[in-house]
């Protein structure tokens, strides 16, 4: 931290740090004219405070070149006024500007010579900046529990050094961390209560401490939206996040990529697949316009999990690919020592991609084998078993070690044709929809319930007693005589006739189900809403 006779630079940089928050697009070319009239006064730690701050305006507009020549003019300037702590607020600059196009070990080479700096000048504030400025970087790797726990120990560094408004810069990185860890695990299934907590705990504190500074709660409003999803709302989230928009549009390029980057996880908690194809490609050309290539790899791992779910796996694989190709890779500092160790990785990589296509295809081979076995078992109306579905369960029913009997009821609904011809099918589908409720949840507490065909409907009862069948069969005819069918239409009265039979181990499947179906004639051919049972004597 400056001296406290050094007040006047004080001043200066928390009013260049008011002009951005005020106006973030225009405040380089304001601060410009604040910096020359300082250096015409001959006030040089003035204008630097001044400067540090146009840097970091520029960096924020996503103005990259524009930032390396002003960061390049502020080391020169420094350096010739024999002032090394701004070297080293230059070089932090050099840092974040780095990470932001994605050069990680340019930005640690950077942060790290500013750290030096703040250690021979013994500037708590310059180190106190770098060290948040490591786990903004920490972030950008996606090492995010690295980051927390550095933003952590600078808390406790500084917590009890007086005056440091970059505490809220502290917190709302934690936060950040906190909910990138939350969608990293839910994306994967690793989701937990205890993990969604740590975030909204996280998001809370930033929240209050971030209110005096407009760039960071504009941030905390965007991971806002980000936490509804996360909490099982993302339709919610997005809708939040679209109002924000405009909000977005008026202010820094760095809250533009963080609202892209909101917007495309929300896509994907909400697992609006196709949406989420056609925004990674205009989030991917927004990164190679504005080259903010630090989210460039994150988007398109993420545009790759994407198309493999709609099911186009040779692009979610060469985008994978693009990964080791990036378009600004010529133009990166020191990129031919880097890139060496980037091709000792490739084939490894690689390798783990091919794996993750794989298991993502597999992944989706297995879901849709789900989704047809369901459609191919249960009726789509009732949601019951459908015929084919019935079979089977009655099978395994059979076949079960340990059981010798059970009762199977046949249910048919009295006069069905009359009401679809009366009311119409939609209310007979309506009628299909609240009698296949009705029986799930019958007080004769069923095992399995299948819609045998059109009206019909068969169920398995655990049932072995023979004496206990009528107290069944009575119960059902009650539940849907009992039941208010005016929602559907008013006045509607709906009625069953129902048969039962018990099979025993040994006896055919074949017959038993033939004998419920023959009780359910004789209850029809006797009026109807009724039951009847197959006698004691006729299962002897």
């Amino acid at each position: 931290m400056l001296p406290h006779d050094h007040a006047e630079e004080v001043i200066a940089g928390n009013e260049a740090e008011r002009l951005f928050h005020a106006n973030p697009k225009e405040a380089p070319e304001l601060l410009e004219s604040v910096i020359a009239q300082y250096i015409t006064d001959g006030k040089l730690a003035c204008a630097f405070e001044a400067r540090r701050w146009q840097c970091f305006a520029l960096i924020a507009n996503l103005e990259y070149e524009k930032a390396a020549d002003k960061i390049a003019q502020f080391i020169a300037e420094a350096t010739a006024a024999k002032m090394p702590i701004y070297v080293g607020y230059a070089d932090m600059s050099n840092g974040l500007m780095y990470a932001a196009i994605g050069d990680f070990d340019g930005a640690i080479e950077s942060l790290e010579r500013a750290i030096e700096v703040a250690s021979e000048e013994q500037n708590l504030d310059l180190i106190l900046r770098v060290q948040v400025n490591i786990a903004y970087v920490q972030v950008r790797q996606e090492r995010y529990e690295d980051a927390i726990q550095t933003l952590k120990q600078t808390l406790r560094q500084f917590e009890n050094e007086p005056g440091y408004s970059l505490n809220a810069t502290i917190f709302y990185g934690i936060a950040a961390a906190r909910l990138q860890v939350a969608f990293r695990n839910q994306i994967e299934g690793n989701t937990t209560e205890e993990c969604l907590e740590l975030a909204q705990a996280a998001l809370i504190t930033a929240d209050q401490n971030c209110l005096e500074n407009s760039h960071l709660t504009l941030m905390t409003e965007l991971m806002a939206c980000l936490f509804i999803g996360l909490s099982g709302n993302p339709e919610k989230g997005l809708q939040d996040l679209l109002e924000l928009e405009e909000t977005v549009q008026k202010s820094a390029g760095s809250h533009l990529n963080i609202f892209w980057v909101t917007k495309c996880q929300l896509l994907e908690l909400a697992q609006q697949w196709e949406v989420l194809c056609d925004e990674s490609i205009r989030f991917l050309n927004h990164i190679e316009r504005s080259q903010a290539w630090a989210f460039y790899v994150p988007a398109l791992k993420q545009s790759a999990r994407a198309l493999a779910q709609i099911g186009n796996y040779q692009q979610a694989f060469e985008n994978l690919s693009r990964c080791f190709n990036r378009p600004d890779a010529d133009s990166r500092p020191n990129i031919a020592r880097r890139a060496k160790i980037a091709s000792m990785q490739l084939d490894l990589e690689r390798q783990r991609f091919d794996q993750d296509i794989l298991r993502m295809r597999n992944k989706s081979l297995i879901e849709r084998n789900k989704i047809l076995e369901q459609e191919a078992r249960f009726d789509p109306l009732s949601a019951l078993l459908n015929r084919r579905g019935t079979e089977e369960v009655l099978q395994q029913y059979c076949e079960r070690k340990f059981a010798d009997r059970f009762t199977i009821a046949l249910l048919d609904i009295d006069h069905f044709k009359r009401i679809n011809d009366k009311f119409g099918h939609a209310i007979g589908d309506q009628v299909i929809n609240e009698f296949s409720a009705c029986l799930s949840e019958s007080s004769t507490n069923p095992a399995k319930v299948g819609r045998w065909g059109g009206e019909e409907f068969l169920i398995i009862f655990e049932n072995t007693d023979f004496e206990r069948m009528n107290e069944i069969g009575k119960a059902l005819v009650n539940d849907i005589r009992s039941l208010n069918w005016d929602h559907i239409h008013a006045g509607m009265k709906v009625t069953a006739s129902v048969g039962l039979s018990m099979w025993k181990k040994g006896d055919s499947l074949d017959n038993a189900v033939r004998i419920a179906d023959d009780m359910l004639y004789e209850v029809k051919h006797h009026g109807r809403d009724n039951w009847r049972v197959w006698s004691h004597d006729e299962a002897a």
